[in-house]
C-alpha cells in the first residue's frame, strides 16, 4: 500500500469572536468605622542585650506617626521571645509606652520569667487598641528592662529562637 496523504496549506485566521459576558463584581472593600488607614511594622534586627532595671526602662522598639484623624484609634501588636543569661533567676519586662512624642507614659506591660533551673527563657506578647489619638505626632515605644541579669533578644545568633517586632495599625474610628 502506498502513501495516499495530501498536504493542504495552511487556511487564514477567521475573523475576531464576540467579547464575552462580565464576571461577576467583588464584593467592596470596608469604610468607615474599622477601616484600616495605615500600617507600621518594626522589629529588632540585631542580637540585642540589656541589664537596664525594670524600674527604668529603655526603648527596644519604637514607630512615630501623626494620625490622619484625630478621630482615629491604633491597635498595637507586639511579640518577643527572649531569654535571661544562663542561670538567671528573675525576669524581662516589655511595657508599651504611648503618648504625644516627648510625653509618653506607661501603658501595659508583660514578662518572661526565667529561673535558676535552666528555664532562663521564653516568649510574650501585648495587644491594645488606642481611642481618640487627638492631634499631633504620636510615638508608640516598647520598652525593656530586667530584674537581674541580662535580658538577650539575639535574632541573629538564635534566629529559630529570638525575636521582638511590633506592628501598629491606624484605623477609622
Amino acid at each position: 500500500m502506498g502513501d495516499n496523504s495530501v498536504a493542504i496549506p495552511a487556511g487564514s485566521v477567521g475573523p475576531q469572536g464576540i467579547q464575552g459576558i462580565q464576571g461577576i463584581q467583588g464584593v467592596p472593600g470596608p469604610s468607615g468605622a474599622g477601616k484600616l488607614v495605615e500600617t507600621d511594622f518594626v522589629e529588632v534586627t540585631v542580637d540585642t542585650s540589656t541589664s537596664v532595671a525594670i524600674t527604668a526602662p529603655v526603648v527596644l522598639l519604637s514607630v512615630v506617626t501623626t494620625p490622619a484623624d484625630v478621630a482615629h484609634s491604633f491597635i498595637i501588636n507586639f511579640s518577643a521571645s527572649a531569654e535571661l543569661d544562663a542561670g538567671a533567676d528573675g525576669e524581662i519586662s516589655f511595657q508599651i509606652w504611648y503618648g504625644l512624642t516627648g510625653s509618653e507614659t506607661q501603658q501595659r506591660s508583660t514578662f518572661i520569667f526565667g529561673d535558676d533551673t535552666g528555664n532562663e527563657s521564653g516568649s510574650c506578647a501585648l495587644v491594645m487598641k488606642l481611642l481618640a489619638l487627638g492631634a499631633g505626632e504620636h510615638t508608640i515605644q516598647i520598652r525593656w528592662g530586667v530584674s537581674t541579669d541580662t535580658g538577650l533578644i539575639e535574632p541573629v545568633t538564635q534566629p529559630d529562637h529570638h525575636h521582638a517586632s511590633m506592628i501598629v495599625m491606624e484605623v477609622a474610628a
